[in-house]
This record gives structure tokens, sequence and C-alpha cells, in this order.
């Protein structure tokens, strides 16, 4: 299943909704980044291992296996532990919470304990993959 090899940053998203999916794919891909896409968190982790993408950008909620889930695998895992993951959600379940040094009061407060253990304490930088 492996594709040949190209200059552009590979970025793996894994949505259950084709129209989310669809249109993470099509803005990454207008930024000039190869995009792989991934129905369900079963297919996401056999894609992340056999192409072993820069950036992984996965749902909350997806079949057989969930975004958390499929995080705690990848960090599980030495040749996948450092890869950038990004969890999305369309679930309106966000808390407004007291600021907190390390990350955003936006984030829901489940994603922004799991952010904070991620990171190790540190303060989140953006990257430019390229």
């Amino acid at each position: 299943m492996s594709q040949p090899e190209t200059d552009m940053p590979l970025v793996l998203v894994a949505d259950d909704d084709a129209d989310i999916r669809e249109l993470v794919r099509y803005r990454l891909e207008r930024s000039g980044y190869e995009v792989a896409t991934a129905v369900d968190g079963e297919q996401a982790e056999r894609l992340a291992l056999e192409r072993l993408p820069a950036l992984c950008v996965f749902d909350v909620m997806m079949p057989k296996l969930d975004g958390y889930e499929l995080t705690r695998r990848l960090r599980a895992r030495e040749e996948t532990r450092a890869m950038p993951i990004i969890l999305l959600t369309a679930r309106a379940c966000y808390v407004r919470a007291r600021p907190m040094p390390r990350a955003s009061s936006t984030m829901p407060v489940r994603a922004r304990a799991a952010a904070a253990r991620e990171n190790g304490g540190r303060r989140f930088e953006s990257v430019l993959l390229r």
C-alpha cells in the first residue's frame, strides 16, 4: 500500500464523516501537503504505521477505534511516539474553564488534560511542516 515518495509532507486525516474528511483533505492539499485519508480508527492506525506521516488529524469519535485510543496506541510505539497528532471533534461540548498557562481555555477539558500530559508540560508551539 506504500505510495511513491514526494517532497510534500504527508498528513494523515481520519474521520468517519466524509464531508469533514474531504474538507480537511481539500484544505491541506491546497496548502501543499500530501494527504492520506482513513474512514475509521483501525484504518488510520494501519496507515500511520505504514506511511509514518509528518502529522495526523484524527476525529475524536470514530468507529472501531476512537481518536483517544488511537493516540494512546501510537504514543505507545517507539516509531510513532513523537508523531504530532491533532484531535478534532464536531461535538459542541466545550467547557469554559479557568485559563491554564500551558493550554487554551477553550479546549475541551479532557483534550486539554491529555494535551498537557502529552506535551510534557511545555508550551505549545506552531510547527511548519515544510
